[in-house]
């Protein structure tokens, strides 16, 4: 019986990280999704508005670090059914180290699990997270999972037969009514086996891009991908596919440096994919939006697990629109680690020598707010 935790609250250096903040905009020069298609967007005039103000130190701290995560003891109900799974607990820890308000913000798999993660969690010690020298109560999270054998792999004959149902309705074009409900019926049915999971992610990636939803569609795909380390349930070929189809969602939904980052991995393929042109003139956009300095923007949603995230393409940040409650950023830099409070309507510039950034954010769920990226 294999249990993992995973270590999403690894310490990080207190980062010498200097933000300049000024008053924004959402960019005047937005670039719809569809990149490829759309004429050239003019140069944001909060760049040169802005250029000399002040750098200013902005709320940064030595996050939380975990000193003590037992794994927590599966469920004998689940075990004897063979039953997997996961779950992912956001909770505080206080100035003594100690684990409060914690919750299960998403999980897969039968509600026992959730029981007994929280009862873990419980257990927990971590080294408070600090602030100026001064320990501070601060959030934290992790993710649970549930496996009984890196061998069982396989699904449910009901499970099959709804998955089976579901594309081959896409593929015939039956009514928007007949995919509800047959989507409805496998969300319902839920898992049983992480393999289970990870087709369910692919679910409702194809359901979220029927709706137009490519952020929805983006990170569920992203979330099947990711299980192909562990159990090789894409042939080559359809990995290649599904890896490409991501990289559309990302464009589409302006995540402009994740796109980048899946193009590193999958530009080989494309060499030999008939519809290469189609890649190589995105790619020359995105370039091109660099060189000229292009703002632009995306609409960012809070789901269930409390976050949003996004790898910065460019050197300068804002948030507007903000319809729900944000709480807080953080940044994921090469050189270090930096969280601070958000205030909409804010430009936060990265430093130079600050590369390879990622956003999280931290909100209610079902917050949405334009995010805008600014050179």
């Amino acid at each position: 019986m294999l249990l993992t935790t995973c270590k999403s609250c690894a310490p990080w250096l207190l980062s010498t990280f200097l933000i300049a903040t000024s008053h924004a905009n959402p960019a005047q020069g937005a670039i719809p999704a569809e990149i490829a298609e759309t004429p050239s967007s003019q140069p944001s005039q909060l760049s040169q508005e802005h250029a000399d103000e002040p750098v200013v130190a902005i709320r940064r701290y030595v996050p939380a670090v975990p000193q003590k995560k037992r794994n927590p003891r599966y469920p004998l109900s689940a075990s004897r059914q063979g039953k997997e799974g996961w779950v992912v607990l956001n909770y505080m820890v206080d100035p003594e180290g100690n684990t409060y308000e914690i919750e299960a913000t998403a999980y897969a798999g039968d509600r026992s699990f959730v029981n007994a993660a929280k009862r873990a969690a419980r257990r927990y010690k971590y080294t408070p997270a600090h602030f100026n020298g001064e320990p501070m109560h601060s959030g934290a999270a992790t993710r649970i999972t549930f496996r009984l054998s890196r061998e069982q792999v396989g699904a449910r004959p009901a499970f099959v037969e709804l998955y089976k149902a579901f594309f081959n309705q896409l593929k015939v074009g039956a009514t928007t009514q007949q995919i509800n409900h047959t989507y409805a019926a496998l969300t319902d049915l839920g898992i049983t086996y992480l393999y289970e999971d990870v087709f369910l992610a692919v679910v409702k990636s194809a359901y979220a891009e029927r709706m137009g939803d490519h952020v929805r569609a983006e990170r569920n795909l992203d979330r099947a991908l990711r299980y192909q380390d562990d159990f090789k349930v894409f042939t080559t070929e359809k990995f290649h596919e599904l890896q490409q189809q991501l990289f559309w969602h990302q464009v589409k939904s302006g995540s402009f440096g994740d796109a980048m980052k899946t193009w590193a991995v999958i530009e080989p393929q494309v060499r030999e994919n008939e519809d290469f042109e189609s890649f190589f003139k995105t790619i020359a956009e995105i370039k091109r939006l660099q060189d000229e300095g292009r703002d632009f923007s995306a609409t960012g949603t809070v789901y269930d697990h409390y976050r949003y995230s996004r790898i910065l393409l460019a050197s300068a940040f804002s948030f507007t629109d903000v319809d729900g409650e944000l709480a807080e950023s953080k940044l994921y830099c090469d050189q270090g680690f930096l969280g601070f409070a958000i205030e909409p309507n804010v430009r936060y510039n990265i430093r130079d020598d600050y590369q390879n950034c990622t956003l999280v954010v931290i909100g209610d769920p079902d917050t949405t707010f334009t995010v805008t990226e600014h050179w």
